[in-house]
């Protein structure tokens, strides 16, 4: 009787396990390291743009709001193996966004709903407001380091969007 109660947990464990794991819709894939769904999308386009063409992929998903040095990390790694992408071309909006074009900055995740930045990732000089720069972007260093910057929104980008998976 002990053994069938130590199977029906350790079934129970692995239906757990299985059900967690992430299943992005189409145009999205997983980020190794982290739970959620994005799109890397290569056509430049100004921030309003890049969050407009996120909604054309899927009706849950937004440009990326980095809400962790987890997901952070995860994104930057998943960036830094992209074959074939020189250091000028790694430039990607995220949804991090500022009304008054200075700090304080939020992630805009549409036109009704923001959320406070829990996490920041920017160089040790950003933001730095130069510009009217109201927007977040992973910027590539010349030595290889991706982080924040802050730049003008009406920039043309590349973008990451991100599917809400509801976590």
């Amino acid at each position: 009787m002990i053994w069938k109660g130590v199977v029906l947990l350790a079934l129970m464990a692995l239906s757990a396990y299985c059900s967690a794991q992430t299943v992005c819709p189409a145009n999205f894939a997983p980020v190794s390291g982290y739970h959620g769904c994005y799109a890397i999308v290569t056509s430049k386009k100004t921030w309003a743009d890049a969050q407009s063409n996120c909604k054309t992929l899927h009706a849950k998903a937004h440009l990326a709001a980095i809400i962790s040095k987890e997901e952070d990390t995860a994104i930057v790694n998943h960036l830094k193996s992209i074959p074939g992408v020189t250091t000028e071309d790694r430039r990607y909006f995220t949804s991090g966004q500022s009304a008054t074009l200075a700090p304080p900055y939020s992630w805009k995740l549409n036109d009704q709903q923001s959320i406070p930045f829990c996490y920041q990732g920017f160089f040790p000089t950003e933001p730095n407001g130069i510009g009217k720069e109201g927007c977040i972007e992973y910027y590539t260093a010349d030595n290889g380091d991706i982080k924040w910057n802050d730049i003008a929104c009406s920039t043309a980008r590349q973008s990451i969007c991100e599917y809400d998976l509801g976590i």
